[in-house]
């Protein structure tokens, strides 16, 4: 038998009710201090790679030092929300928070009679409104902000149909597109958006709106998942239900993120680059890249967090077991050493993450995904 056919044999034993023996000792001891150093250095390489008009690099290739002239505003949003939430504690990233809102008010925000959005490229995503949001909600200006805030959670309830599916666009682009796919990330954005707006403000329209999209995309992507699933919408459903099973205390949160992250163990490599999360029987849901490991990563900790909590002890020691392959992955990814052959200097690489193995591209979330998936994990030590 194949180590995975093995993998999910133990769990299927182990949910029927046969006794697992129990580990004193945390058995992800040794996993914490790499998962650190790999944050640690992630962070750095964020604050080493703001740029003065406001934004970081968004993508750079070291050995060449070339930067393509591109940017995409939902990954730079997701590293302005790690900004945001230093910024609570440290003024170095309250200076990067305050130059980061001003670029974005200045060059990507707008409002109209239904909402405030992010327009970039002549168009509005859903996604970005979504990063948008939970950026001012992570402020400590927030008290500033909350007129905005208001109006960005308008914008997006905007988009949200009376059953609770979302559309993709706010300003949609005139090109063809892949509706299904970009809810695939929108979606679960958008959802953990106005379940942070719930927690934040307390605002009944935002409590009932989160549970309506809640429900719509629990029987779509957790009950239907033979028809719908795709590893992407995993996370930050995840993030979701896992806000909202400690909001209700109802189960059915809580099952749903045990389904969807166990079906997610499927696409983790164990042999050719243990910890990596890439299947080659299953090429549709992508390329392998850091970016996925990271957030992947992030949401099998959370699966760990409520497993340990619940006594779900088999599912516990798998999520552990993955956890201790994907901090290690990468951990030997990221680069930490100078590179005397390179034509970038030192600055503008080390501690980031290549998007896999044989490439020396990165990308902001890179290191964004990273570290977000590591606090995760250093959540669980006991």
């Amino acid at each position: 038998m194949r180590p995975l056919a093995r993998y999910f044999a133990v769990l299927a034993l182990g949910l029927s009710g046969l006794p697992v023996p129990s580990r004193a000792a945390d058995p992800l001891e040794a996993t914490y201090p790499l998962a650190r150093e790999v944050k640690e250095a992630a962070e750095e390489w964020l604050l080493e790679n703001f740029r003065d008009k406001g934004l970081f690099i968004y993508r750079y290739h070291p050995p060449t030092a070339r930067r393509p002239d591109r940017n995409n505003t939902i990954r730079q949003l997701m590293a302005s929300i790690i900004v945001a939430r230093r910024a609570q504690e440290d003024p170095e990233w309250m200076d990067l928070h305050r130059r980061n809102l001003r670029f974005v008010d200045r060059w990507w925000y707008r409002e109209d009679a239904f909402g405030g959005y992010i327009f970039y490229n002549e168009k509005s995503k859903l996604g970005a409104n979504a990063l948008y949001l939970r950026t001012l909600l992570a402020s400590p200006m927030y008290p500033d902000l909350q007129n905005r805030a208001r109006k960005v959670f308008d914008g997006i309830l905007a988009l949200q149909s009376l059953d609770g599916s979302f559309s993709p666009w706010y300003d949609e682009p005139p090109y063809a597109y892949d509706r299904e796919r970009l809810l695939y990330f929108y979606s679960g954005e958008a959802l953990l958006a106005l379940v942070e707006y719930w927690e934040k403000t307390g605002d009944a329209l935002a409590e009932e709106a989160a549970i309506r999209s809640a429900a719509y995309y629990l029987d779509r992507y957790v009950d239907g998942m033979e028809d719908h699933y795709y590893p992407a919408y995993v996370p930050w459903h995840t993030l979701c239900y896992e806000k909202l099973y400690r909001l209700t205390g109802k189960e059915r949160y809580l099952a749903a993120v045990f389904k969807m992250n166990d079906r997610l163990l499927q696409l983790l490599d164990r042999e050719a680059f243990p910890g990596r999360f890439y299947n080659p029987q299953t090429p549709e849901y992508g390329n392998p890249h850091a970016a996925s490991d990271g957030i992947y990563l992030e949401s099998l900790a959370i699966a760990c967090r409520l497993a340990r909590e619940t006594g779900e002890r088999i599912r516990t020691q798998l999520y552990e077991d993955a956890i201790r392959l994907a901090v290690g992955y990468l951990h030997r990814l990221q680069i930490r050493e100078i590179q005397p052959n390179w034509k970038a200097p030192p600055h503008r690489y080390l501690g980031a993450i290549p998007r896999r193995t044989n490439s020396r591209w990165i990308r902001v979330d890179n290191m964004q995904h990273a570290i977000d998936g590591m606090e995760q994990v250093l959540e669980l030590r006991r």
